[in-house]
C-alpha cells in the first residue's frame, strides 16, 4: 500500500435467504471483505444464487481478495478499488 503499512481485511462467507418481489425466499451465498480506513468502514460483497455458487465460487473469491481500500493523500477520505 502507498503508506507501506498493511491493512487488515476481515473476510467471511454468508448464507442468507431474502424475500423476492412475490414473497418467496431465494437462497443466496456471498463473500464479504471489509476494512476500516480513516474512520470509515468499507465493505464489498460479491454473491450469487445458492444454486450457482459452486460454479462461480472461484470468481467470487477473486473479487473478494482483490478488494482494497486506500487512504487518500489528504487523509480526509478513502478510495476503494477492486
Amino acid at each position: 500500500l502507498p503508506n507501506g503499512r498493511k491493512k487488515q481485511y476481515r473476510r467471511m462467507a454468508l448464507k442468507f435467504a431474502p424475500l423476492s418481489y412475490n414473497a418467496n425466499t431465494v437462497e443466496r451465498r456471498a463473500l464479504l471483505s471489509a476494512t476500516a480506513v480513516g474512520g470509515s468502514v468499507f465493505v464489498m460483497v460479491s454473491g450469487s444464487l445458492a444454486t450457482r455458487y459452486k460454479a462461480v465460487k472461484e470468481d467470487l473469491l477473486e473479487v473478494q481478495e482483490s478488494f482494497r481500500a486506500i487512504a487518500s493523500s489528504s487523509g480526509r477520505s478513502a478510495t476503494s478499488a477492486s
